[in-house]
C-alpha cells in the first residue's frame, strides 16, 4: 500500500548495465503512472491512473515518532517520492476510499470491457529461450489447456 519510488542514485545505478535506464528518463514514466494532487510537476504525476496519496490522519505516536526523528537531526522533507528522497516524511499510500488501489483497479477495471482485450487470471506461462532475437514463444497454461503464442 506505501508508494515509494526510491533514491535517484538508485534509477542511475541502473545504467551501468542497462543504458538508458537512469532516473532522468525514467522520470516521465514514473509521472504518468500517478495522480499526486497538490505535488510538484516537475517531478510528480497530477492526472495518471494510479492515486497516491498522504494518510488522511495520524495517531499521535506516530505524530511524536515524527517530531523525534526531526529532533534527532533528520531533516523534514515534504515529498520523498519528489526532488529528494532523503529525509523524514510521511509515506504516500495507494489507497482509494480506504481500500488498496491494485494496478487492476488503476490500470485495467476501466478498461475491462474493451472488445480487444482478454483479461486472463491464474494463468501460468513459461518463456523458453529464442532461438533468434527476434522469435520469443510463450506458453501460455489456461484451464488445463495449453496455447503457443509467437511473437
Amino acid at each position: 500500500m506505501m508508494h515509494v519510488r526510491g533514491d535517484r542514485s538508485s534509477y542511475d545505478a541502473w545504467e551501468s548495465g542497462a543504458a538508458g535506464w537512469n532516473y532522468d528518463s525514467l522520470l516521465p514514466f514514473l509521472k504518468r503512472s500517478e495522480r499526486a494532487a497538490g505535488r510538484d510537476p516537475i517531478y510528480r504525476g497530477l492526472d495518471g491512473p494510479l492515486t497516491v496519496a498522504p494518510a488522511p490522519n495520524t495517531a499521535p505516536i506516530w505524530e511524536a515518532c515524527f517530531d523525534a526523528a526531526v529532533q534527532a537531526g533528520h531533516a523534514p522533507n515534504e515529498d520523498t517520492n519528489g526532488a529528494i528522497a532523503e529525509g523524514t516524511s510521511w509515506h504516500e499510500f495507494n489507497v482509494v476510499n480506504g481500500v488498496r488501489q491494485s494496478a487492476a483497479d488503476a490500470y485495467l477495471t476501466h478498461i475491462a470491457s474493451r472488445p480487444n482485450l482478454t483479461i486472463v487470471t491464474d494463468a501460468r506461462y513459461d518463456v523458453q529461450p529464442a532461438q533468434s532475437r527476434v522469435r520469443v514463444t510463450l506458453d501460455l497454461t489456461l484451464t488445463n489447456r495449453l496455447r503457443d503464442t509467437t511473437t
